[in-house]
């Protein structure tokens, strides 16, 4: 049916609404409603040119509009509250002595809109506001009615048809607020805080609570599985994977702990942003679904011995899944699981060590961000804990060496700090005094986190104690060996080689002690990222 040449709409007016507004309130057409209105966008050029913000509405998304598109045209019980938006004008209102036991009404009548009461009818209330279609240019060029809430919805209905098997498909409730003429900087304010308050206020309800009110309808209820699938994917794969995890093994299941719909909505929206060739159709869907919770059990099965409060998170699933896709592009499908258990179980460690199992989507993000943070930041290596033969005048020659190459590890010292990596040298032997406890300074430097650099040069037995002490209580990822040959002293015999096999180690044999700084600061900067990303501890 071809449009007529005014576009008509009719609402109930009301003045001084919360003390503060003229509005009219109504219902029309989605794609009338389209077309007189206009986005007045956010001006982030005049901003910064001027300072000050000019417009308000956010940009658009297309993705969002077609989507609201696919809703209003296919959607089994579709419904949103009503379009907001705003006219701009020189309103008159009538005399005073205008009697109809309501309100006193308003009028308009410029060269592009025309406003005025419905003087018949039951209720004297109701305003009429007609624009011509040959004016619709000039009336969006000049900004008069504006797009407050609803702009996606009001793009997208710019693109449906007709269906005059349902004239009422698209009728839509509407609420018109009347402000000054364009140009008045106060009633542009007037905008930006309704725009404000209506996107930051509301009291949203908890998706946890919603998708349990939708899923757990009787089957006999809902749409068929194509109809779900086609209007509302997200909501059908999470039906999906609610219903596949629902029925792995109880022991399974179990370890999963308990898995909220929001947890599986999660996943939903991850799978179809990420393997979006894979879910298109309704049994590729189904199939990537039951592949996807085969190899959750087979994880389930392996990571959950050693860390169960991990598996037991709202967020593993989604985490599991990501990692096991990743895997998948990565590996051959009978190796994939494998490597998503091995990357899962690192995962864990770094968790489960920094105390990080109870991430929150409801904290505050940048409050976690900061523990997290503050959490690497404790184990990152912060002084290098020197073992060393310590050689006195009477061995000459090798306590000349010895004192150049303590010199060139202070220099590696001093060419990380340029690089932002601060480390102290802890070299315990250079005190003054009585003798002090290899064991008291080894466990010093096990609980701050330290490098240990061992010069095994003069295979002095005190640094091989140490060395082997450092092995047994914290492992081989913190240590680094170094050795240069020393000759024969009144204190010592001659070494031309370590006194055992540092083939799995970090290890550097030095000809000169000026080698020192080229050769050991990329094994140190290792570590250091090493504890950064969690690797190790």
């Amino acid at each position: 049916m071809p449009a007529s040449g005014t576009i008509h709409l009719e609402g109930q007016f009301e003045k001084d609404v919360l003390g503060a507004f003229r509005i009219i309130r109504g219902f029309a057409k989605l794609q009338d409603l389209a077309a007189i209105s206009c986005a007045y966008p956010l001006d982030d050029a005049d901003e910064a040119a001027t300072g000050q913000v000019v417009g308000h509405q956010r940009a658009l998304d297309p993705k969002h509009a077609a989507d609201i598109e696919q809703y209003l045209d296919r959607g089994r019980a579709r419904f949103f509250p009503e379009i907001i938006l705003s006219m701009r004008a020189e309103f008159h209102e009538e005399d005073p002595h205008v009697k109809t036991g309501e309100s006193q009404g308003v009028y308009l009548d410029d060269a592009l809109i025309k406003l005025e009461r419905r003087w018949s009818g039951p209720n004297f209330n109701t305003h009429t506001i007609d624009i011509k279609r040959r004016d619709l240019e000039a009336l969006l060029a000049e900004r008069r009615i504006r797009r407050i809430d609803g702009n996606h919805r009001l793009e997208a209905a710019a693109n449906l048809e007709e269906d005059d098997t349902r004239p009422n498909k698209y009728l839509a409730p509407f609420c018109m607020v009347l402000l000054n003429p364009v140009g008045d900087a106060d009633h542009d304010y007037t905008e930006s805080v309704l725009f404000h308050t209506i996107n930051s206020t509301p009291l949203l309800l908890e998706s946890e609570h919603a998708l349990r009110l939708i899923l757990g309808q009787a089957p006999e209820l809902r749409s068929a599985d194509d109809e779900e699938f086609a209007e509302l994917p997200a909501l059908h794969l999470t039906r999906l994977l609610r219903d596949r995890i629902g029925n792995m093994p109880p022991d399974q299941r179990e370890r999963l702990g308990q898995t909220p719909c929001s947890a599986m909505h999660a996943i939903a929206q991850t799978m179809l942003a990420l393997e979006p060739e894979r879910t298109v159709t309704l049994d590729g869907l189904a199939e990537y679904v039951d592949a996807w919770c085969g190899a959750l059990t087979d994880v389930l099965s392996q990571v959950s011995v050693d860390h169960p409060r991990f598996c037991a998170t709202a967020y593993f699933p989604e985490l599991a899944y990501r990692v096991w896709q990743s895997a998948c592009s990565k590996h051959p499908p009978e190796s994939a699981t494998r490597a998503a258990v091995q990357k899962l179980g690192a995962i864990a460690d770094w968790l489960g060590r920094d105390g990080l199992y109870k991430i929150q989507a409801k904290r505050s993000l940048a409050g976690q961000i900061l523990e997290i943070h503050d959490k690497i930041e404790e184990r990152v290596p912060k002084r290098v804990f020197l073992v060393r033969w310590y050689p006195t005048a009477a061995d000459g020659e090798e306590k000349r060496k010895s004192d150049l190459r303590l010199g060139m590890i202070n220099r590696l010292l001093d060419d990380l700090k340029v690089e932002g990596i601060n480390l102290t040298l802890d070299d315990p032997g250079t005190e003054e005094g009585a003798t002090f406890g290899i064991r008291k300074e080894m466990y010093d430097a096990l609980a701050e986190n330290d490098i240990i650099l061992v010069d095994l040069s003069g295979v002095r037995p005190n640094a091989c104690v140490e060395a082997g002490f450092a092995l047994r209580h914290r492992g081989q990822e913190r240590l680094l060996f170094m050795f240069q040959e020393t000759g024969a002293t009144p204190n010592n015999r001659a070494f031309t080689s370590p006194p055992f096999d540092l083939t799995d180690f970090r290890y550097e044999q030095i000809n000169d002690a000026a080698e020192i700084p080229g050769k050991l600061k990329g094994h140190i900067k290792a570590i250091i990222s090493a504890h950064e990303s969690g690797i190790v501890d």
